[in-house]
């Protein structure tokens, strides 16, 4: 995991999903895109009980950060080994968590 370089920036949206089998939830929060000396930052954060994966992303202008940002979720959602693999799910069990892989 990437070491924050500061707290977290205006949070923009959240997403709670829930986890089969438990009553514990992983919270999807992104946070408002900002500009810094070198590039735009738009940071992530993924929540489970006390683990956390947060982690910022880089782009040349807001768009390019946010929209890296939102592909950069699903693949923590799938591979973290920090969240309950395979048990996560937002709206019924088996679907894509709202955060659909993107492939090109």
């Amino acid at each position: 995991m990437a070491k924050v370089k500061g707290p977290f920036r205006n949070l923009t949206a959240c997403r709670e999903l829930a986890v089969e089998g438990s009553r514990s939830k992983v919270r999807v929060e992104i946070g408002k895109p900002f500009a810094d000396d070198r590039c735009y930052t738009c940071q992530i954060r993924i929540t489970y009980g006390r683990k956390m994966v947060h982690q910022e992303i880089h782009g040349v202008d807001a768009f390019q950060s946010l929209e890296l940002a939102l592909k950069m979720i699903p693949t923590y959602l799938r591979h973290s080994r920090e969240l309950p693999l395979g048990r996560m799910y937002a709206f019924e069990k088996g679907d894509d968590m709202g955060f659909p892989e993107v492939y090109k």
